[in-house]
């Protein structure tokens, strides 16, 4: 949403039928934003990394084997102050498993209007967008968030999107022989009870992908599971 001069006066309210609530919190919204403006957003020191040119986020986010989520802001809306402390909490919460970023839709006009989403540009802020790595390395599959704007529900939807690089090791399949015939990288295997790979080892694999071969053994795969311990 955008908010021109205007709005940034006091909104005239009446105490009849309780209708002055909502514009005293949208004046109180617009008050911190423009307050928060002077300082700037996600500066020096914060978890969520600015990114202000279209070099530095092909080479940041479009070729990163990670998951990055970025909002697309502007410092004078509102609903994007009201956002930040929120984006904060997520990008501490999940610091060495997910990539944060924020793009100024002001300051850094040409990569707001050209990042790797042609198909849904920038229509209002704050913008939310997933970049998943895949197979082929600098084209990310993009998604647009629309979920709920608190850390809780941003945090259960970015680890459930983070790509997995594990490979599972199965008998029936040949992957596990498969995995102990490459000679290419060494390797690492996480022997495991849990039914589902955890999002530290998912990062872990994106971490050293094309480095180190990262497989997976769970117990429901027996055959396997017996030959690396009791």
């Amino acid at each position: 949403l955008d908010f021109g001069e205007d709005s940034m006066m006091m909104p005239s309210c009446t105490r009849r039928g309780g209708k002055c609530g909502w514009k005293l919190a949208l004046y109180a919204a617009l008050l911190l934003a423009a307050m928060h403006s002077a300082a700037g957003f996600y500066e020096k020191g914060s978890n969520v990394q600015d990114l202000k040119s279209k070099k530095e986020f092909r080479e940041r986010v479009l070729e990163s084997d990670h998951l990055w989520a970025v909002e697309f802001y502007r410092e004078g809306c509102g609903y994007c102050q009201l956002l930040t402390p929120e984006w904060e909490k997520v990008a501490e919460n999940l610091k060495h498993l997910v990539r944060l970023g924020g793009v100024n839709t002001e300051t850094a006009r040409e990569l707001s209007s050209d990042h790797a989403d042609p198909s849904n540009p920038i229509n209002g802020v704050p913008t939310l967008k997933l970049y998943i790595p895949t197979a082929v390395k600098g084209k990310p599959k993009v998604i647009i968030y629309q979920g709920e704007r608190k850390a809780k529900a941003i945090i259960t939807f970015l680890t459930a999107h983070m790509p997995n690089f594990v490979v599972q090791l199965k008998h029936a399949d040949g992957s596990h022989d498969r995995f102990l015939a490459d000679k290419s990288k060494a390797k690492v295997v996480l022997v495991t009870e849990k039914p589902e790979t955890t999002s530290m080892f998912k990062a872990l694999a994106s971490e050293y992908r094309g480095r180190v071969l990262i497989g997976e053994v769970r117990k429901s795969e027996r055959n396997v599971f017996a030959q690396y311990g009791p």
